[in-house]
């Protein structure tokens, strides 16, 4: 068996994963990398694609694990891609937005975004599949809705991709599925594995009390979110809460909103969503966001961009940073050179290319929908594997999981280049 990293290794991007046994060939992921300086890097797909692939297996639908996709019928027609419905409907909510703001230098267009959803063959969590021979299962990982990680029979040898998992319940979701069974070789991701995310009930109360310390001395706060599943996880926790202010939703989040709300079977409790659903204003439009700067009345805005790259999230920071009386609260991961990066480190925020200090109340509140250090640890605990192959992580991330599975478990392991092949 061979395993090729064409994407993903050493970084957070271009996840992609070639898997080659016997004649049989499956690709796992195809992801984007987005990055503000050097634009959209892509897995090097061609070279991988000349000799055919049987099957696409996609874990979820953020765009460093799908933003390549509409690639692929661009090199090999017809390929099966198997996901659960869910990561379907995100995906092209996502892949829809990305072209629009990418227009003129995105490789493909929507009609190859219509070709490559031709090839979708939907799947169920637990569902065993059989693909040119090989079984195949997708459980729920516990990171966005529908999100997998892939369980692989050849054999004999079970692998397990991990895909990006989460190993706690949140109030959106359940945690990842880890009944794994005897497992040869795991593929894990490493994005914290060197971190210890807060308890998160602590996590939630501080966050809620926060706003609404802010909100009792009149402000408002502005919660720049990532618009699939964050967005709509700060909207339960307020409605739990109970929280006595207006609470807006703004940005791409609305037309999540609607498709979560298809799949309530991938939910923790649908109840609870629907309820701070009906708890929380849609903003309509533009019209709709001026009023909303103008009135004089604390509120809470949850609104896309989640690191304040560009969406409608970047309108109301420039209308309310500089009261010190309102506060920009961020709920999720800030990638380097990155406006979010930046208004965590310095304070500071560009506007029209004037650097300009930010007298906002700023705070961060680590609502990761990956699993921390302690997470990674009880996974490899509970399904120990002869092999590991370590991705999706920063180098030092890759590296130290490798070296902890060596000595802790006596593990195998790998810390793999993008290209490397990695013979189990």
């Amino acid at each position: 068996m061979e395993i090729t990293i064409i994407g993903g290794a050493r970084e957070v991007g271009k996840t992609c994963l070639l898997v080659e046994e016997d004649g049989k060939r499956f690709i796992l992921d195809c992801g984007v990398k987005l990055d503000s300086n050097n634009g959209s890097e892509y897995p090097p797909l061609e070279d991988f694609m000349r000799e055919g692939v049987d099957a696409v297996f996609l874990t979820h639908a953020h765009l460093d694990h799908s933003g390549a996709l509409p690639l692929i019928p661009k090199y090999y027609e017809k390929v099966p891609v198997y996901g659960t419905a869910p990561t379907f409907s995100l995906t092209e909510l996502l892949l829809e937005d990305f072209i629009k703001v990418n227009a003129y230098v995105c490789p493909f267009d929507w009609i190859d975004v219509m070709d490559f959803m031709k090839s979708r063959h939907f799947v169920k969590y637990r569902k065993e599949l059989n693909i040119k021979g090989v079984k195949v299962r997708f459980l729920n990982a516990g990171h966005i809705l529908g999100s997998a990680s892939i369980v692989l029979d050849f054999n004999g040898k079970r692998i397990v991709y991990t895909g990006d998992i989460n190993t706690i319940e949140t109030r959106l979701l359940k945690p990842a599925d880890l009944n794994w069974g005897k497992v040869y070789c795991v593929i894990s991701e490493s994005t914290y594995a060197t971190i210890l995310h807060p308890d998160r009930k602590m996590l939630e109360r501080k966050f809620v009390e926060d706003v609404e310390r802010v909100c009792e001395s009149g402000g408002k706060v502005l919660v720049p979110a990532f618009a699939v599943c964050r967005s709509q996880e700060i909207m339960c926790i307020l409605a739990k809460y109970n929280i006595p202010y207006k609470v807006y939703v703004d940005g791409m989040a609305r037309y999540a909103i609607e498709i979560l709300d298809r799949y309530p079977r991938y939910m923790r409790d649908h109840d609870e969503y629907a309820y701070a659903v009906k708890k929380t204003t849609i903003v309509g439009n533009w019209r709709h966001r001026r009023k909303i700067i103008k009135l004089d009345e604390p509120c809470v805005i949850i609104a896309s961009s989640g690191m304040l790259k560009g969406g409608v999230s970047r309108f109301y920071l420039e209308k309310l940073y500089d009261d010190p009386n309102n506060a920009i609260f961020l709920v999720g991961y800030q990638v380097e050179n990155t406006p979010g990066r930046k208004l965590l480190d310095t304070g500071k925020i560009d506007i029209e290319d004037v650097e300009v200090d930010v007298e906002a109340d700023v705070g961060f509140y680590d609502f990761s929908s990956h699993t921390d250090g302690k997470g990674l640890e009880e996974i490899f605990k509970r399904n120990t594997p002869e092999k590991a192959i370590i991705v999706h992580g920063e180098e030092e991330n890759v590296k130290f999981l490798a070296k902890k599975l060596e000595e802790d478990f006596g593990v195998e392991s790998f810390a793999p280049k993008n290209l490397d092949v990695i013979r189990c």
